[in-house]
């Protein structure tokens, strides 16, 4: 590895502990010149330079390993985000998705708050892949979880829950609400215009929806409600696609 080379936190630790190491030599070594200075074991001459030379040389050494710190601050930033985000949406990824909402569950039990789940999936998708290319397909991808989250509340969470499938978490949301909201999402989707190298490809999304209700009593895992939000998202394509259930 070249020293200042960094190819990952692992090599910027390595790096910042060897200039660290140096900062504290160059110390060391200070303290003895001064020591045999005073002591009359070195000439003058020698004395400046070889105390000029480590006092230009530390402050170096210390903004480089100020500056390697810095890498490190933000590579494990990168590293948290890629944890939790998806990649090509910028939606949360599944795994991090359930963290939250198992959390969010429970907070809504105990203060007997409503929630709805949306499970949305895009219709004939396989479809735009084999006519007009994956890219095509990753493109739709991309924009439209932009055009869901800029309609979505902020208190929402959407994640992709696998492929073409997206999820949304909406607190303090009644059926009815989720119904709603799942309608503007459908009709905002269905009415713009995606286009890929110069072609238009329309694009329409089934969505089902569930709910907990603080009267319901018989549900006890969240699993149940996105099990149910599932099994409405399949009643929406079995019924002709491009609606709500």
């Amino acid at each position: 590895m070249k020293l200042f080379d960094i190819q990952s936190t692992k090599d910027i630790k390595i790096t910042v502990t060897v200039l660290t190491l140096i900062v504290v030599a160059v110390s060391i070594l200070l303290t003895v010149i001064i020591k045999k200075a005073i002591i009359g074991h070195i000439s003058f001459d020698s004395l400046i330079i070889a105390t000029v030379i480590p006092l230009i040389i530390s402050p170096s050494i210390s903004i480089l390993i100020f500056r390697q710190s810095l890498k490190i601050y933000f590579l494990n930033q990168k590293i948290e985000e890629l944890s939790r985000i998806d990649e090509l949406t910028r939606l949360y990824n599944r795994r991090f998705f359930m963290e939250l909402l198992e959390k969010e569950f429970v907070i809504s039990k105990r203060y007997s708050n409503s929630l709805a789940i949306l499970m949305i999936d895009f219709d004939h998708f396989k479809d735009v892949n084999d006519n007009y290319g994956h890219l095509a397909g990753d493109h739709i991808l991309r924009e439209s979880s932009r055009i869901l989250l800029a309609l979505l509340r902020e208190s929402d969470i959407a994640a992709r829950f696998g492929g073409e499938e997206v999820i949304i978490y909406c607190p303090h949301t009644t059926l009815k609400s989720a119904h709603l909201v799942a309608e503007r999402l459908r009709e905002k989707i269905e009415a713009d215009n995606f286009t890929y190298e110069n072609r238009v490809i329309p694009i329409t999304i089934s969505i089902g929806c569930a709910a907990y209700d603080n009267t319901d009593k018989s549900t006890q895992a969240i699993e149940q409600i996105i099990k149910t939000a599932d099994e409405n998202l399949y009643k929406s394509k079995s019924a002709g696609r491009n609606r709500v259930s």
